[in-house]
């Protein structure tokens, strides 16, 4: 999985004007962590998303030494996603409009 990593490394480092790079599942990769913290040392905002428990572990606190910021994003329910579509809810709803 070294390889890997310095593939990656490669393609961080050849992206010009950004400093903003995301990974998504990137702890299914061993020694992610030192590659983000090295990556985070570089000067580079990183975000690692993904659906695993593995990510939620108190232990990526500990690799990544105080680097990380932990934010949960739930998906909106039905009126959220009504809003967020900017259809406007009202109160109460003749037949005819439901």
């Amino acid at each position: 999985m070294k390889r890997t990593i310095n593939e990656l490394l490669k393609i961080a480092l050849s992206i010009k004007n950004t400093k903003n790079l995301f990974f998504y599942e990137i702890q299914n990769i061993d020694n992610w962590d030192k590659f983000v913290g090295r990556l985070n040392d570089g000067g580079f905002n990183v975000f690692v998303t993904g659906s695993s428990s593995k990510l939620l572990s108190k232990e990526i606190a500990t690799s990544l030494r105080g680097r990380n910021l932990k934010t949960e994003i739930l998906p909106l329910n039905f009126k959220e996603f009504l809003k967020f579509k900017k259809f406007n809810i009202k109160e109460r709803y003749s037949t005819v409009e439901k």
